[in-house]
């Protein structure tokens, strides 16, 4: 069994995410939504869970699955639930938007 000690680390959630068993159906932000803000307050984290869902720096977000996860969350948190640390989240995706943008400009 993992700890939340061990959870609040970087490698103490990558054992989680191998441990956590998801549903077929569950989805990133129903994901975010579960873990909430301690487990996703740092932006390497974030980056794990959401390679879990095929973004990565292959394969960055496009804009529109950034704005369908921010406009659930936003929702959610006008509804008074306890959301994912959107701070680590945006650096997360921004981090992917960064190495994508500089790619393209190498290419220029």
């Amino acid at each position: 069994m993992v700890s939340n000690e061990d959870i609040t680390d970087s490698r103490g959630f990558l054992t989680c995410i191998a441990l956590y068993s998801l549903l077929p159906n569950t989805s990133l932000v129903d994901i975010l939504l579960e873990f909430g803000p301690e487990i996703t307050s740092d932006p390497d984290v974030v980056r794990s869970l959401l390679a879990r869902y095929g973004i990565t720096d292959a394969n960055p977000p496009r804009d529109v699955q950034v704005v369908e996860t921010m406009t659930i969350l936003a929702r959610h948190a006008t509804e008074g639930r306890t959301i994912c640390d959107v701070g680590s989240l945006v650096r997360a995706l921004s981090s992917f938007v960064r190495r994508h943008l500089s790619s393209h400009r190498t290419m220029i």
